[in-house]
């Protein structure tokens, strides 16, 4: 009994873990207040833009970071608004989630694809998020392989690509 138990768990990690090889690679923390090597973008399938880190500088102000971004041909999606640790585990106002949207497509000229909470912090009130936009959430990182510009994630980004 215990040996198919241990069988089981096996074959279960090694599934999940071969997924992660065939499902997209994403990027976490792109903007241009954060410096991110080109080599992280070339290999991520979508990037999730910060569209005001901090609060402190919009990216739609920063066209030519906007057109370097575009140049990559990759999929766009949200990541939060500011950045902020728990941005999403309160919840926030529709006129909040849409300034972030609108930098979003001031920037880029188009809407993000996905929606990324910041450190993946979220609460039950913001559902109404996924009625507009997909919503990617905590088990989104065991399945995909997910950079950090600043490699700041909860495995470093030279893990990242031996799992």
């Amino acid at each position: 009994m215990k040996r198919i138990i241990l069988l089981s768990f096996a074959i279960l990690l090694i599934l999940s873990l071969s997924v992660r090889l065939i499902l997209p690679r994403e990027l976490d923390d792109l903007s241009p207040a954060i410096p991110c090597d080109d080599s992280l973008i070339k290999k991520s399938d979508i990037l999730f833009v910060i569209p005001n880190f901090q609060g402190k500088s919009p990216i739609s102000k920063n066209k030519k970071w906007c057109r370097k971004i575009l140049s990559f041909n990759k999929t766009l999606a949200l990541h939060g608004k500011t950045h902020e640790y728990r941005e999403f585990g309160e919840p926030r106002s529709p006129e909040y989630v849409h300034e972030a949207f609108r930098i979003f497509q001031d920037c880029f000229n188009k809407s993000p694809a996905y929606f990324k909470p910041p450190h993946l912090a979220w609460t039950k009130e913001n559902d109404w998020i996924g009625k507009i936009i997909p919503v990617k959430l905590k088990a989104n990182q065991f399945f995909h392989k997910v950079y950090h510009c600043n490699d700041t994630g909860f495995f470093p980004n030279w893990l990242i690509d031996l799992v």
